[in-house]
């Protein structure tokens, strides 16, 4: 081959309709079960909002509308920047990125296996982990702790 015809490859995982689906399931279910909702600043601004219905209990359901309209409010890319403000990700613009994210509630120690709540030293051992694999380009939010 001559090096004129590229072929890139590509993964599609879900078909159209699949991912209609999936959107339908989760629209009904942000409108009839709602979500909970532990900011109280956020729970303030809900209760104020058009769309949004209290549920009590820190719960929140949501119209389809609003859902529909908060989709079409998000950017189809995102530009991701290193501390020293270089571009260094463009998300939906580029090619395909790899990194961690879980929000986890619990670290197992690689050592003893033992299940202990996540803190900031579990934070700490597992941001520096992931910068020493090449092959992630990003890190998400790994856990969650107590302040």
């Amino acid at each position: 081959m001559d090096g004129s015809l590229r072929i890139l490859p590509a993964i599609k995982v879900l078909s159209t309709e699949a991912i209609a689906q999936i959107h339908q399931a989760s629209v009904k279910i942000l409108s009839e079960l709602g979500i909970r909702v532990d900011s109280a600043k956020a729970n303030k601004y809900l209760q104020a909002a058009s769309g949004v219905k209290f549920l009590g209990e820190r719960r929140f359901s949501f119209q389809p509308e609003i859902v529909e309209w908060a989709i079409q409010q998000c950017p189809s890319s995102i530009k991701i920047y290193n501390r020293m403000g270089d571009l260094i990700i463009h998300l939906g613009e580029d090619n395909i990125r790899f990194g961690i994210g879980v929000t986890n509630l619990f670290f197992q120690d690689p050592a003893t296996n033992e299940i202990l709540p996540f803190t900031r030293e579990h934070m700490r051992i597992s941001v520096n982990l992931a910068n020493n694999l090449p092959s992630y380009d990003l890190i998400s939010t790994l856990g969650l702790f107590a302040m």
